[in-house]
């Protein structure tokens, strides 16, 4: 068995706190951010979750992460979210703090989903989410292989072009090897191509894998200009090939289209949504999880009783294998409505 004969329940934005119920009732009743394909009530769908830390999720079996980065290099870039120069003063001064250890002052990456009201996170320092993980990843040195999906936030202001600089690169490797070594991951030169062939899953043991979503301006095709031109070692797996590297995994966020797709590549791990934009959403959970996919994201680890009962896992559990479903064959499979706790 090899590692892409796993499927893992993958929390998408996995450090997120919900914005304070203050903040939302603002953006509902300004309508703040509102467009056409984004009505206010998906608008507060989408933020309104709440993950465990890192650390508890880990210690509830789950192995896999998707985390958002904003470049900050010098730090106070994100100090104060845009949204309170809107509101009401009272109102502001009310709210607990966002930044009550000053993170956002310091320089290095930062870890949160939005600018200006969606800015909560347990984790704001990249940095701190790596060294949760990583302290973790010491104390239980056998596990099962962790991923951390990586998304580069391209924000508008006042730095359009971040993705551009090659310093962002070398200072996302540094921070990374700041925790892992080298030795701690399955690095995208350990792949095997033509065909693409992932470890075996025992000997991947103990290894932390990096993943990096191509959302917005093409980072993807940055990151390997990048890796060509500094002779950096390539820490991050790619979803499409791109000059020398070569792509080991894939996205197709709409599970009903997998099957359909165009060709995925024989041996590419694949990565699909189970639920989206807060939509708690059972036929969709079930047929993720039901695909070859090899990550299946969620907002929902637990129930939100506020909303239902509804979370999405594997009977409580968040891994499992799925060897010999790569090639179309289903098996069953169901998002738990029970919110059980599982262990790996």
């Amino acid at each position: 068995m090899r590692v892409s004969d796993m499927q893992y329940v993958t929390t998408h934005n996995a450090f997120h706190i919900a914005p304070d119920e203050a903040v939302l009732s603002f953006v509902r009743s300004t309508r703040r951010g509102e467009s056409e394909n984004w009505p206010i009530d998906k608008i507060i769908a989408a933020h309104n979750y709440t993950h465990p830390t890192l650390t508890q999720q880990l210690m509830m079996g789950v192995r896999s992460f998707e985390i958002d980065v904003h470049d900050d290099p010098s730090g106070g870039r994100f100090s104060k979210p845009d949204i309170y120069d809107a509101m009401p003063r009272d109102v502001v001064n009310a709210l607990p703090s966002i930044d009550p250890l000053n993170d956002l002052t310091k320089p290095g990456f930062k870890t949160f989903h939005e600018v200006d009201y969606d800015m909560r996170s347990t984790c704001l320092l990249f940095r701190n989410c790596l060294k949760e993980i990583s302290k973790w990843h010491k104390d239980n040195k056998q596990h099962i292989p962790i991923f951390i999906l990586i998304e580069i936030k391209n924000d508008v202001i006042p730095r359009p072009d971040i993705v551009n600089s090659n310093s962002v690169w070398h200072h996302l490797q540094k921070e990374i090897l700041s925790e892992f070594s080298l030795d701690d991951m399955i690095i995208p030169s350990e792949i095997e191509q033509n065909p693409v062939r992932w470890p075996i899953f025992a000997s991947a043991r103990g290894k932390v894998v990096f993943l990096l979503f191509d959302y917005g301006h093409r980072p993807v095709e940055r990151y390997a200009a990048y890796i060509s031109t500094s002779g950096d070692r390539a820490l991050f797996h790619i979803e499409k090939d791109v000059g020398a590297l070569r792509a080991t995994w894939q996205s197709r966020n709409d599970p009903s289209t997998i099957e359909s797709a165009p060709f995925i590549k024989p041996g590419l791990l694949l990565y699909t949504k189970g639920d989206t934009t807060g939509v708690q959403d059972f036929p969709r959970a079930k047929s993720a999880l039901s695909s070859p996919a090899n990550f299946v994201a969620t907002d929902f680890l637990t129930p939100d009783t506020r909303r239902s009962n509804y979370s999405l896992s594997i009977n409580g559990k968040y891994i499992r294998s799925i060897c010999g479903r790569k090639q179309g064959a289903r098996n069953q499979a169901r998002a738990s409505r029970a919110g059980e706790d599982g262990r790996q």
